[in-house]
Protein backbone atom coordinates (compact mmCIF):
# COMPACT_ATOMS: atom_id res chain seq x y z
CA UNK A 1 0.00 0.00 0.00
CA UNK A 2 1.05 3.29 -1.15
CA UNK A 3 1.94 5.78 2.06
CA UNK A 4 0.14 9.16 2.01
CA UNK A 5 3.18 11.12 1.19
CA UNK A 6 3.46 9.27 -2.50
CA UNK A 7 -0.20 10.06 -3.48
CA UNK A 8 -1.36 12.27 -5.75
CA UNK A 9 -2.72 15.36 -4.32
CA UNK A 10 -6.49 15.25 -5.65
CA UNK A 11 -5.91 11.34 -4.19
CA UNK A 12 -5.29 12.35 -0.83
CA UNK A 13 -7.89 15.26 -0.80
CA UNK A 14 -10.18 12.88 -1.67
CA UNK A 15 -9.06 10.53 1.01
CA UNK A 16 -9.01 13.58 3.93
CA UNK A 17 -12.59 14.67 2.97
CA UNK A 18 -14.11 10.98 2.99
CA UNK A 19 -12.34 10.52 6.33
CA UNK A 20 -13.56 14.14 7.71
CA UNK A 21 -17.10 13.18 6.34
CA UNK A 22 -16.81 9.49 8.23
CA UNK A 23 -16.25 10.85 11.45
CA UNK A 24 -18.81 13.75 10.84
CA UNK A 25 -21.44 10.81 10.02
CA UNK A 26 -20.49 8.88 13.10
CA UNK A 27 -20.79 12.26 15.13
CA UNK A 28 -24.39 12.84 13.72
CA UNK A 29 -25.45 9.51 15.03
CA UNK A 30 -24.19 9.37 18.22
CA UNK A 31 -25.43 13.29 18.95
CA UNK A 32 -29.02 11.26 17.76
CA UNK A 33 -28.66 8.81 20.10
CA UNK A 34 -27.56 10.98 22.94
CA UNK A 35 -30.79 13.46 22.35
CA UNK A 36 -32.88 10.41 22.08
CA UNK A 37 -32.03 9.56 25.50
CA UNK A 38 -32.44 12.77 26.76
CA UNK A 39 -35.71 12.85 25.03
CA UNK A 40 -37.02 9.78 27.52
CA UNK A 41 -35.74 11.93 30.69
CA UNK A 42 -37.82 14.83 29.44
CA UNK A 43 -40.85 12.44 29.11
CA UNK A 44 -40.34 10.85 32.15
CA UNK A 45 -40.00 14.36 34.18
CA UNK A 46 -43.49 15.40 31.72
CA UNK A 47 -45.31 12.66 33.12
CA UNK A 48 -44.18 11.63 36.18
CA UNK A 49 -43.08 15.02 38.16
CA UNK A 50 -45.29 17.47 36.62
CA UNK A 51 -48.69 16.50 37.54
CA UNK A 52 -47.53 15.98 41.21
CA UNK A 53 -46.15 20.26 41.03
CA UNK A 54 -49.33 21.16 39.50
CA UNK A 55 -51.00 19.05 42.13
CA UNK A 56 -49.35 20.93 44.85
CA UNK A 57 -50.00 24.23 43.82
CA UNK A 58 -53.49 23.13 43.71
CA UNK A 59 -53.09 22.34 46.99
CA UNK A 60 -51.45 25.44 47.97
CA UNK A 61 -54.23 27.47 45.89
CA UNK A 62 -57.21 25.84 47.93
CA UNK A 63 -55.01 26.57 51.12
CA UNK A 64 -54.75 30.08 50.77
CA UNK A 65 -58.17 30.41 49.50
CA UNK A 66 -59.66 29.17 52.54
CA UNK A 67 -56.73 31.49 54.48
CA UNK A 68 -57.95 34.34 52.64
CA UNK A 69 -62.13 33.35 53.70
CA UNK A 70 -61.43 32.96 56.94
CA UNK A 71 -59.74 36.61 57.19
CA UNK A 72 -62.81 38.05 55.65
CA UNK A 73 -64.92 35.92 57.82
CA UNK A 74 -63.00 37.29 61.21
CA UNK A 75 -63.30 40.40 59.65
CA UNK A 76 -66.69 40.56 58.99
CA UNK A 77 -67.81 39.94 62.79
CA UNK A 78 -68.77 42.79 64.14
CA UNK A 79 -67.74 42.48 67.89
CA UNK A 80 -70.19 43.05 70.54
CA UNK A 81 -70.54 46.05 71.98
CA UNK A 82 -72.37 46.45 75.47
Amino acid sequence: MQSVKHMKVVTQLILGFSVAIILMIALGAFCLSEISGENLHVVEFRDNWLPSVRSSQQMLAALRQIRINGMRSRNNVLPMSG
